[in-house]
């Protein structure tokens, strides 16, 4: 897939980020997690006081002012940290936020881990990633796979409020790489990776995304390599722009909720 194709897909998955209508519950709502053997019972509800040792409160789609022990309770989810939907899954909306993903693409795979922080739509972070392309050199029986470390900053918009909760990311930054067995020398290179994503409302402070990015590096270099019959080894040159796309898997993780 070259980049025309991919800035295609990813104004249309803007598009349907934009217009994705999924209810959603009142932003005064927070989510009471109970302790209770075998289960973590949650329930929706708008905090009225956290007076002393005790918590007031009105659960959703009720009237009634409900009094519960802070000793009973386990964890709060307050109103201004998440968005809340019905059977209390959430997104976050503000804090500290930890990603890690797998991606997989043809002649490329990667592993990403960065920390981010979000307020409330958009995100901005730093991260670390190791990633790998295969590359087939334009002589008989030749190929060099070029492995690199990478440091970047990235940064994400949040497009809708639903459950589903699309974006738009790009991390931008300095790739490392390394010679292997047939690379005599390898130069450093810079990393873009513009991305369209999904990630997925849970109960859980771990939410699952999927994503699918434009992975673009380069190096150069030179290389050898050995002859299949006795003869003379190849050397030569190069001088790569990698450009693949990916598809990635990845979960994101944030800060448990708490009591005050």
């Amino acid at each position: 897939m070259n980049v025309f194709n991919f800035l295609i897909i990813l104004l249309l998955g803007l598009q349907v980020g934009v217009y994705s209508q999924i209810k959603r519950i009142p932003g005064n709502y927070s989510i009471v997690v109970v302790k209770k053997k075998g289960k973590n019972p949650r329930e929706i509800v708008d905090i009225q006081k956290l007076n002393g040792d005790s918590i007031y409160y009105t659960p959703f789609q009720s009237e009634t002012i409900k009094a519960q022990n802070l000793e009973s309770v386990k964890k709060i989810y307050f109103n201004h940290s998440v968005r809340i939907f019905p059977k209390s899954k959430f997104h976050y909306k503000s804090g500290f936020l930890l990603n890690t993903s797998l991606g997989l693409g043809y002649d490329h795979s990667n592993f990403h881990l960065s920390l981010n922080k979000r307020f409330n739509f958009f995100e901005y972070g730093v991260g670390f990633g190791q990633f790998s392309n295969f590359y087939i050199l334009p002589i008989d029986f030749g190929w060099i796979n070029i492995s690199s470390s990478s440091f970047y900053v990235n940064g994400k918009y949040i497009l809708n409020k639903g459950k589903r909760a699309w974006y738009g990311k790009a991390k931008l930054g300095y790739s490392l790489n390394y010679s292997n067995f047939n690379i005599d020398d390898v130069k450093n290179g810079f990393l873009l990776e513009p991305s369209i994503g999904i990630t997925f409302s849970s109960k859980r402070r771990i939410k699952h995304y999927f994503e699918i990015s434009q992975h673009l590096s380069n190096t150069s270099g030179s290389f050898t390599i050995a002859s299949t019959n006795g003869t003379i080894p190849t050397t030569g040159s190069f001088n790569i722009l990698f450009n693949r796309t990916v598809f990635t898997y990845g979960i994101e993780i944030g800060k448990s909720g708490k009591k005050r």
